[in-house]
């Protein structure tokens, strides 16, 4: 993105409510891998962490939140015209996810889409990641992490924990 776009966008929407819907960034990585293979946008064969490595598809760029919010944060005020969800929060309970978005947004907040617990574009793939890459991507992402968690005032202590348990474990 350009620096300027934000401030574009407030110039021809002065009242533009805008959102982020930010996802713990090394699975976000790992759905993106899973993804690009699929469509064929990386090699079937290249591994993860070659990819993550490589930042084919923009891979690492796109996990760099706090550089968004900080650009976003300067032209639109955080919380009141612009503001950062949480995929967590999206896939724990739709419903109330979809409440506290339609205000933010000014929709009615009791309308709920028909198929709201419908999962759609679910990659079936059972491919998981390995420890070793994952405290790679991690380890990459922890000053990031660290760089939203003061952008946005809050702590994310379970985006700064592995998932993956070690072989042996």
């Amino acid at each position: 993105l350009r620096d300027e776009t934000p401030g574009d966008i407030r110039a021809l929407i002065p009242r533009a409510k805008l959102f982020l819907i930010v996802r713990q960034p090394v699975e976000r990585a790992f759905s993106q891998w899973k993804m690009a293979r699929r469509l064929g946008n990386v090699p079937a064969d290249l591994p993860f962490i070659e990819v993550f490595r490589q930042n084919l598809q923009f891979m690492q760029e796109r996990g760099k939140y706090a550089n968004c919010v900080k650009r976003y944060a300067r032209v639109f005020r955080l919380g009141e015209q612009f503001r950062v969800f949480f995929y967590d929060d999206l896939c724990a309970d739709p419903r109330t996810f979809l409440r506290e978005l339609f205000r933010f947004i000014d929709v009615n907040p009791e309308w709920q889409p028909p198929h709201l617990q419908q999962r759609v574009g679910a990659n079936a793939e059972t491919t998981g990641m390995s420890a070793n890459d994952e405290r790679e991507v991690l380890d990459f992402y922890l000053p990031r992490i660290e760089a939203l968690e003061r952008e946005l005032g809050r702590g994310l202590p379970d985006w700064k924990k592995p998932r993956v348990a070690a072989a042996g474990d």
